[in-house]
């Protein structure tokens, strides 16, 4: 199995712990949203909410 670690870039974190401290859960359709605008993938988003939780 080859499961690399995503690496966030600076900005990434920053919006991710930005939208986080105003919405510790996202709907699919705002994750999907979302992860558009930071240039990730749904699921890497959906993963960094739940370790962050």
């Amino acid at each position: 199995q080859n499961n690399k670690r995503s690496i966030f870039s600076n900005y990434q974190l920053e919006k991710l712990e930005e939208r986080f401290l105003k919405q510790s859960f996202l709907s699919r359709e705002e994750r999907v949203e979302f992860a558009d605008v930071v240039g990730l993938t749904e699921r890497q988003v959906l993963i960094w909410f739940q370790n962050r939780r």
